[in-house]
């Protein structure tokens, strides 16, 4: 027996929040370099992105409990936490696991990218 309806509504409802509205254009900054989040905030709001810039890295878990960004840029080294850290904690928890994180570092390069951030981040270079 066919079921009526959408086929792609019992998909969105089980979809992460992040991920309800295609139209959302968010994003998580965890940058704690004055210059590379002021090229960051620029080039995000150039492109109409809504963004969020937590003071720590840990603030960092609670906005993104709480709004549910499409994406975190993080930051790798931090003042109060290990940007890795706060990647491990956020893929560990439900609510947060699918939402794509990518590494913003200075000292990135292709051949250590994988080695160093493992297959859960990807690295932004600046």
């Amino acid at each position: 027996m066919r079921r009526s309806g959408n086929p792609d509504a019992a998909e969105k409802m089980n979809a992460p929040a992040h991920q309800e509205n295609e139209k959302r254009k968010r994003i998580l900054v965890v940058e704690d370099n004055p210059l590379s989040l002021a090229l960051l905030k620029q080039l995000l709001k150039v492109h109409g992105y809504e963004y969020w810039r937590p003071p720590e890295g840990l603030e960092a878990i609670d906005i993104a409990h709480d709004k549910q960004p499409d994406l975190i840029l993080m930051d790798i080294r931090l003042p109060d936490i290990r940007g890795l850290d706060v990647t491990r904690l956020l893929k560990q928890d439900d609510q947060t696991k699918t939402i794509p994180i990518n590494a913003v570092n200075r000292s990135c390069n292709a051949g250590g990218r994988k080695e160093r951030f493992g297959e859960r981040m990807r690295c932004l270079c600046h």
